[in-house]
């Protein structure tokens, strides 16, 4: 922050630290922050689905996407759980189906089983790639209006305006109701 005369002002901020009472050599101390004062960044929507889709579609390591993403590693490995935890991708592939006037197949990959060890890739792969092909279909329809930009937002957008429901990053969001959102009326 700068004064009238363009000094910089800086904001010195105290806070407590705290360490185990056992007194363990093992214990680090870790620093206490209060209410609503705790440090993180804020990402685009359209920076999370990036580097979600680089590690469940795009083979990249969490390691590389975090790093070209400008982010941590543990950040992507949160984004990649909360992507496939936003909805069923049966339900997802079910709701794709109904709303597929040719009949077209689901994305390869879309509803595979994940595999042992890779849960959180396989399950935000398949859930991105089934938003991807659900915003297809409903900008067929022109029930997206005029959004473009990554699926996930587009989506994201109308249970938003619909029902006022957030789904946020930093906490567990309701599971995404896209056929409820997308539903005339």
């Amino acid at each position: 922050m700068r004064d009238a005369s363009g000094t910089v002002i800086e904001r010195e901020a105290r806070r407590h630290r705290a360490r185990c009472s056992g007194g363990e050599r093992s214990c680090r101390d870790w620093t206490v922050y209060g209410d609503e004062a705790y440090p993180h960044r804020t990402y685009q929507l359209s920076v999370v689905s990036s580097a979600v889709e680089a590690v469940a579609l795009g083979g990249a390591t969490r390691t590389a996407a975090a790093s070209e993403h400008h982010t941590t590693r543990r950040s992507v490995s949160r984004w990649l759980g909360w992507v496939g935890s936003l909805v069923e991708a049966g339900d997802l592939a079910r709701l794709c189906a109904r709303l597929d006037a040719h009949g077209r197949r689901p994305p390869v990959g879309a509803t595979a089983a994940p595999s042992q060890g890779s849960g959180s890739v396989a399950r935000a792969g398949a859930n991105l790639r089934l938003l991807d092909h659900l915003a297809e279909l409903l900008r067929e329809r022109g029930a997206l209006g005029t959004r473009h930009g990554p699926a996930l937002g587009a989506i994201l957008a109308r249970p938003l305006e619909r029902f006022g429901e957030v789904a946020f990053l930093t906490r567990g969001s309701p599971r995404l109701r896209v056929a409820e959102a997308f539903a005339p009326g």
